[in-house]
């Protein structure tokens, strides 16, 4: 009995002090990051003095019809055209613009292209094209709604201002955008086409507001972390917002917590140290004593579910 007693002491106490529980703090899945945000609201200017500018919708209101200014995701700025009266709006295709930074290129690919007009009771109303004296004239229908296709037009994407990282309500001017954008239409309500007038409105990025904040990103592991978004987004029909990192994330939550768990691992292992080395004392006079407790003591814990958690 005292041979089996010799054997399984040294067992025993290898044992028994490297399974001791151990209780971790957990460790925050997400860490603070510092960002800035711009926040870009876009404005109209009525170059030809003939509208009421609603900035808030980018829309611009005529005697008979409205234009409103749409901007893609892309930044592609388009437009529909909605007639209001009960009269025929003409429009000459051949003399419709687009600018770019002042640089003037023709809106449509080709003049003589149709569309359809949807409003109210109309419901994919062909718009008429004609050739007339070397202009292409496209007729919207009264109380109708016509839409700029993109791929019927040379219009493309622009760009929006520099970014800006002081925080603060910035006023632009259109001379402040790298590329405002113009439509220049001309349009008449008279069916004897004798009489025309130009529709000419430019849109671009009338006031950013700078924001700073703290945004709450995933942590990979250890110090790693996945960086904030910092691609242009739409977030209204008239708003876009860009996000982009302003200095280094905040870890000391994580740092503290990581030292707790770190020092708890480091009273474990010096506990199983010392409990390997008094086994070793103890068990002196059996061959598996100075055998298992001297590296036992040298070795430490491990078992890798004793870690603290990364």
């Amino acid at each position: 009995m005292k041979k089996y007693i010799i054997i399984a002491l040294p067992i025993l106490l290898l044992i028994i002090p490297s399974c001791a529980s151990l209780h971790y703090l957990p460790l925050p899945s997400t860490i603070d990051c510092p960002v800035v945000s711009n926040t870009g609201t876009f404005g109209v200017q009525n170059m030809d003095g003939n509208a009421k500018v609603e900035n808030k919708d980018i829309v611009c209101h005529y005697s008979g019809f409205d234009v409103k200014y749409v901007v893609s995701n892309e930044f592609v700025i388009s437009m529909q055209i909605i007639n209001n009266s009960n009269r025929d709006l003409l429009i000459d295709k051949s003399q419709c613009y687009v600018l770019y930074n002042g640089n003037a290129i023709q809106l449509f690919k080709d003049v003589r292209m149709t569309g359809s007009t949807t409003f109210n009771d109309i419901k994919g109303a062909i718009n008429s094209v004609q050739t007339s004296h070397g202009s292409v004239i496209m007729t919207l229908p009264s109380y109708s709604k016509w839409e700029l296709h993109a791929t019927e037009t040379n219009i493309r994407s622009s760009k929006v201002p520099s970014f800006i990282y002081e925080e603060g309500l910035y006023s632009l001017s259109a001379l402040d955008n790298p590329e405002p954008v113009e439509f220049i239409i001309p349009y008449t309500y008279d069916g004897t086409m004798r009489k025309w007038d130009t529709c000419r409105n430019r849109i671009y990025v009338s006031r950013i507001n700078v924001s700073k904040s703290l945004v709450a990103t995933r942590r990979i592991k250890n110090q790693e972390y996945v960086r904030p978004d910092s691609d242009l987004a739409m977030v209204s029909t008239n708003q876009y917002t860009i996000i982009k990192q302003n200095g280094s994330p905040d870890f000391s939550e994580f740092n503290r917590i990581n030292d707790i768990n770190q020092e708890t691992f480091r009273k474990h292992e010096k506990e199983v140290r010392t409990g390997r080395i008094i086994g070793a004392i103890l068990t002196l006079p059996t061959i598996g004593g100075p055998v298992l407790f001297g590296i036992g003591a040298l070795a430490g814990c491990i078992k890798d579910d004793h870690y603290p958690p990364k």
